[in-house]
């Protein structure tokens, strides 16, 4: 899954995006999609898939909102991120783009301020480490637990 690293709403027909990895992107009027899904199914069908698990995604994460506290939120988007774009080294797994408080809680649906207090508890509980604009995790077992935690 690609993340945005940014994206502004200028308008109703503006949009501002900065990609976290390179990327193409393209544009197509609702008309011109419609007769080329109509030619191609296959592109409908991946759409459809594609759609289907962005609402799966997204329902889940409302369900974190309602019934999990920031950490664990935290915990469970750092491991999403790691599964999508994680990188292991000699130290272990790490997230290889530099996301700030407000980004991730963006993503949870928190504040920065939130993030950052709740990044103290990962890194107190032994979960992560994190430095100048990167998240290891130490202890992936420990993370795991603390985003299966029901808060509220």
């Amino acid at each position: 899954m690609l993340w945005a690293r940014r994206l502004e709403l200028v308008d109703a027909y503006t949009v501002h995006v900065r990609a976290v990895e390179p990327t193409i992107v393209a544009f197509m009027g609702r008309d011109k999609l419609d007769r080329f899904i109509l030619r191609n199914p296959e592109v409908g069908l991946r759409m459809m898939d594609l759609l289907a698990e962005r609402l799966g995604s997204s329902n889940e994460r409302m369900a974190e909102i309602a019934h999990k506290e920031v950490v664990s939120r935290l915990a469970s988007q750092i491991l999403r991120l790691l599964e999508s774009e994680g990188v292991v080294d000699r130290e272990g797994r790490k997230l290889p783009a530099a996301y700030t408080h407000e980004e991730l809680g963006t993503m949870i649906g928190a504040g920065r301020v939130a993030v950052s207090r709740a990044f103290k508890e990962l890194r107190e509980e032994g979960a992560v480490d994190t430095g100048r604009a990167n998240v290891r995790v130490r202890d992936p077992e420990a993370l795991r637990r603390i985003a299966d935690r029901e808060g509220h």
